[in-house]
């Protein structure tokens, strides 16, 4: 137990620093108005991803005892209908959001506004990618395959290694 039980504690501290820290950066680089308008953006996302990681982490139980029982055939039927759902539901989610976000924001008198279509397709995309990773992870920590510390290792390196690239660059994207 103990040698997944780190392995997933690892992603649980680091994934949400990762997406605190780019906050921070943002906000250090932009001026308090895209800065709110990046941080309210990127909760709005965040959510979205919870809400259609509902149907993936309900499920998987019973994926699991399709698989222990050997219904190898009807446990491969159901990740895919959920992984359906959960694709679904981010694409209508950030459609919706991309489409409507700024009559809803100026329907409830809202200061703050979304960025541009430009980020809100980059948070759409990022957040798809990302549902993608969480489900693969999770259908292979079932496995007892435990990789996802090394999965948000890498990935770390390489969204940082992107920040330091183009830092000078962020600004033009809001």
């Amino acid at each position: 137990i103990w040698a997944g039980a780190w392995r997933s504690g690892i992603t649980k501290i680091i994934a949400p620093i990762i997406q605190y820290i780019s906050g921070i950066l943002f906000a250090q680089i932009a001026n308090p108005l895209m800065s709110s308008s990046y941080l309210l953006t990127q909760r709005i996302f965040q959510v979205l991803e919870s809400f259609s990681n509902i149907t993936v982490n309900a499920k998987l139980p019973f994926i699991a005892q399709l698989r222990a029982s050997g219904k190898i055939d009807a446990a491969k039927k159901l990740i895919v209908k959920i992984s359906l759902i959960a694709y679904s539901v981010l694409v209508c989610g950030s459609i919706i959001i991309t489409s409507m976000g700024g009559m809803i924001l100026s329907f409830i008198h809202s200061n703050i506004m979304l960025p541009g279509i430009g980020v809100l397709v980059l948070f759409g995309f990022g957040h798809m990618f990302g549902r993608n990773g969480g489900l693969q992870l999770n259908l292979s920590n079932q496995a007892n395959n435990v990789i996802e510390h090394i999965a948000i290792i890498i990935f770390s390196f390489l969204y940082f290694g992107i920040l330091i690239c183009f830092y000078n660059r962020l600004d033009m994207w809001v």
